[in-house]
């Protein structure tokens, strides 16, 4: 084997991302330059710079085979691995907000491998969040999955019953909502929250009688002012769909009033 042993250094460390690796990220895992290491590397084919990039301003490379990959990281050992991980993650978070889910869920995944199970379970419900609003229901679901196996507790738990919702899986939706509203210690915030979302399955089921009662619930307990709204907002379009217009214009008067 004539790879330097800079290069063979390089290959480790850029294992730590996958079978993809950037090489700037590389070079500050190692503390030192990585570009000439890796273009050894490439010049070997062990590595192929790729034609895009997911981090602006730093080259993609990816290593030309699987097992490559899988025999650079076998060299690392156990604490090498948790700490290049917390590393690479300290790396991607800060840049998550501008480059978007993606490169939130690969923060995610290299906390959770550090052994960070709190803060990947806090970036599974961020990144379970821009899935969300992206309308990509069925991949938030599955991370607002993971981040309840990670811990997030009840803030994942309402996620995932809006995830359900939104798909129309009413019955595991009702189901998961009552279970959330069944946990011990739960904040007003996030009762509200369960309860709302409760409510919502219900209104798209067609009860709207019982959904009324539920809104009432939480307005009952004084919501924050935006969910206060949403909440009227919700419960007029169920007075409306019972041909209630008198309850429903008295929604809108509350609304105009609290905008």
């Amino acid at each position: 084997d004539t790879t330097s042993p800079e290069a063979r250094e390089a290959l480790k460390s850029g294992s730590i991302f996958g079978r993809a690796f950037w090489v700037r990220a590389v070079g500050a895992l190692l503390g030192r330059d990585a570009e000439g290491p890796v273009e050894q590397a490439s010049r070997r084919q062990l590595v192929a710079r790729q034609a895009t990039s997911l981090l602006p301003e730093d080259a993609e490379f990816a290593f030309a085979q699987t097992p490559l990959r899988d025999a650079a990281y076998s060299l690392l050992t156990r604490k090498e691995r948790l700490r290049l991980h917390a590393r690479a993650a300290d790396l991607l978070e800060p840049r998550a907000r501008e480059l978007g889910r993606r490169v939130t869920i690969l923060a995610a995944e290299h906390r959770e491998a550090a052994e960070q199970d709190a803060a990947a379970a806090r970036l599974w419900a961020q990144a379970s969040w821009e899935a969300y609003r992206q309308g990509a229901y069925v991949e938030a679901l599955g991370m607002a999955r993971d981040a309840q196996r990670l811990g997030e507790g009840a803030n994942a738990a309402i996620q995932s019953v809006r995830c359900l919702v939104a798909l129309g899986q009413y019955d595991q939706a009702v189901a998961e909502a009552e279970e959330v509203l069944a946990m011990p210690e739960l904040s007003p915030g996030d009762t509200h929250k369960a309860l709302y979302q409760l409510a919502s399955v219900l209104e798209r089921r067609g009860d709207f009688r019982k959904s009324i009662e539920i809104f009432q619930r939480v307005l009952d307990t004084a919501p924050a002012e935006a969910m206060r709204l949403d909440v009227l907002a919700a419960r007029c379009g169920c007075h409306y769909r019972m041909a209630n217009y008198a309850e429903a214009m008295s929604d809108v008067e509350e609304i105009r009033r609290g905008a």
